[in-house]
């Protein structure tokens, strides 16, 4: 099981989709974006440009991912004056 912030949303497609997919492939892991549950689909927000994307991944062994039973993505909200 491994994470990170590629700064790539999964769902625009293109080089790095392709070449993430490549690499998933050959590791034999898979993620785990299609588990995300709770109402939170998207990793990265720009408040100015009312703008999202899913750009943090986790993926685990495709052995072990029938054991997850769903990912959730916490959002913490900063106030300031």
């Amino acid at each position: 099981m491994f994470g990170g912030d590629p700064n790539f949303d999964i769902n625009v497609g293109g080089a790095v989709h392709k070449m993430l997919n490549a690499f998933l492939d050959l590791s034999r892991v898979v993620p785990t974006y299609n588990l995300l549950q709770g109402g939170v689909f998207h990793s990265y927000r720009h408040a100015n440009l009312q703008a999202t994307s899913l750009i943090d991944h986790f993926v685990v062994s495709d052995s072990l991912i029938k054991e997850v039973q769903g990912i959730f993505i916490v959002i913490l909200v900063t106030i300031t004056d």
